[in-house]
């Protein structure tokens, strides 16, 4: 019989991955990862029944939260905005993840269609660690 402890999962039984053009961005320090679906609601408001609702899938939207170890994020995000003003296409971003389930199995999703922005390029404050975080949206999200 197992512990009430382990029916449930922790933050480090996923591994998050930042893809741009189908490559890893880099090594980065992820601390939090954070998703929900988007979605629209329709109701039907008869009048000669109770009232009936329907959610229509609209896609995806989340943060990543990084501690900053390097200039991966800063260096993509001046490319990307470089890029644009160049008249070029944005990169291709996609974010897979893989989460270890409770009885071993292994859940794996694929976020595409995504557009990224960096939310909070960091406090720099005396001796606190700088945070950086992206938001992104995705059109869809579906097992890898």
């Amino acid at each position: 019989m197992s512990s009430p402890g382990s029916q449930f999962n922790i933050g480090s039984d996923s591994v998050m991955s930042f893809l741009v053009n189908g490559l890893p961005i880099g090594s980065m320090l992820l601390t939090s990862f954070e998703f929900k679906q988007l979605t629209t609601r329709l109701t039907s408001k008869p009048v000669n029944n109770v009232p009936g609702y329907r959610e229509v899938e609209e896609g995806w939207e989340g943060t990543m939260e990084y501690d900053r170890s390097n200039s991966v994020l800063d260096d993509f995000f001046a490319a990307k905005e470089a890029a644009r003003y160049a008249g070029q296409q944005p990169p291709q971003v996609t974010v897979t993840t893989k989460i270890t389930n409770t009885d071993g199995s292994v859940s794996r999703f694929r976020f595409d269609g995504m557009a990224v922005k960096l939310d909070n390029g960091g406090k720099y404050a005396s001796d606190e660690k700088v945070m950086q975080q992206v938001a992104w949206v995705a059109s869809t999200r579906t097992p890898a």
